[in-house]
């Protein structure tokens, strides 16, 4: 995941004016390394007022341990990577 993160990261940081930054948690089954989610937000002119829009770039098996069978949301979830970043693109030029 490591490399999917920094891919999103570099990508969401080079959309002018979205602010990017990664947050840290440690996940109850990894509790030896440290885990990112990739949060990105547009400033608005309402600091009253927020959009959200969130998925996860990720997929697992029914069992956690196993990392070796395929992922069964994988295609789905990586649709909508490209989608969001578009989004961010569009979003960052009203």
């Amino acid at each position: 995941m490591t490399a999917a993160r920094n891919f999103l990261f570099k990508q969401y940081s080079a959309i002018p004016g979205l602010q990017v930054k990664l947050d840290q948690f440690t996940h109850p089954n990894c509790s030896s390394a440290p885990t990112y989610n990739v949060i990105s937000w547009l400033p608005g002119k309402h600091p009253n007022r927020l959009v959200i829009i969130g998925g996860h770039y990720d997929s697992r098996t029914t069992n956690v341990l196993d990392n070796i069978s395929d992922a069964p949301a994988v295609m789905i979830l990586a649709l909508r990577v490209p989608c969001f970043l578009e989004l961010a693109r569009v979003l960052c030029r009203q």
